[in-house]
């Protein structure tokens, strides 16, 4: 069977939907049936014992039983490889999927909050099996999709296991270190807006399934003010701070 999945860089679960979730599950493929497989191990078999039962994303929770099985991420083959089977999607995760995919990889760093209770993610278990060139991956995600251009087949972007591909950037990477586990928290202590600084959290969190700069309100309204020479106004719909079109000429981020 094949799956489209999101990618989530915050937790290190895959999950996919059961055919006996039924309406309660959002997806876009068809659902997993056990009996399909003869490749398929149920919960009572010797799986991963520190794989939840349920997952929470922001205020979205789903919850199954963790089994394992085989099967392919491009040209990766992974064999009794454990993951999250869905009987069910509360409503806020429904809306969040809604037909986006079949479920979600985690990819979040291996070490965990709690290193009682690591599981695998997908991408370790890849890696410290030697299935990829190098320990990394890299996403690349295309400027020019649209909703329009990705229903219709192309592809938004690239997740690349083992390396990177030269022909998507210009230039050479800049490397951090992580300065905590689980999340990819990377070291932060300021802000800088043309000559201005404001202050941040010593730590910060890259997040891919994410299209926005979360801080804290204090912190935000220094640089609308910075960057837009008012005060902070919020838009009342959305609840996003409102920038004015000519804050490009306050300096550069």
């Amino acid at each position: 069977m094949c799956f489209g999945h999101q990618q989530q860089m915050n937790l290190q679960v895959l999950w996919v939907p059961s055919i006996t979730c039924g309406a309660s599950c959002s997806y876009t493929s068809k659902p997993f049936t056990s009996t399909n497989s003869s490749t398929y191990f149920p919960s009572s078999a010797p799986i991963d014992p520190n794989m939840p039962s349920t997952v929470t994303y922001g205020t979205g929770t789903v919850a199954g039983t963790p089994v394992s099985d085989s099967f392919s991420w491009g040209s990766v083959k992974l064999h009794n490889a454990s993951f999250l089977l869905v009987n069910y999607e509360d409503s806020v995760m429904r809306s969040i999927m809604n037909r986006r995919g079949d479920g979600i990889i985690g990819l979040a760093y291996q070490s965990g909050l709690d290193p009682s209770a690591q599981h695998d993610s997908v991408f370790h278990y890849i890696a410290i099996r030697g299935l990829i060139a190098q320990p990394s991956f890299s996403i690349w995600l295309d400027a020019n999709a649209t909703a329009t251009t990705t229903t219709q087949g192309q592809a938004a972007g690239v997740i690349i296991l083992g390396g990177t591909d030269t022909t998507l950037y210009n230039g050479e990477f800049t490397l951090f270190a992580l300065t905590g586990s689980y999340f990819w928290t990377i070291a932060a202590t300021a802000v800088s807006v043309g000559n201005s600084s404001v202050s941040v959290s010593p730590n910060v969190m890259l997040d891919s399934g994410s299209m926005g700069i979360s801080l804290d309100s204090g912190t935000i309204q220094l640089l609308v003010e910075i960057l837009s020479g008012a005060a902070a106004q919020i838009d009342a719909g959305s609840g996003l701070y409102i920038l004015p079109s000519r804050i490009c000429t306050n300096g550069d981020v």
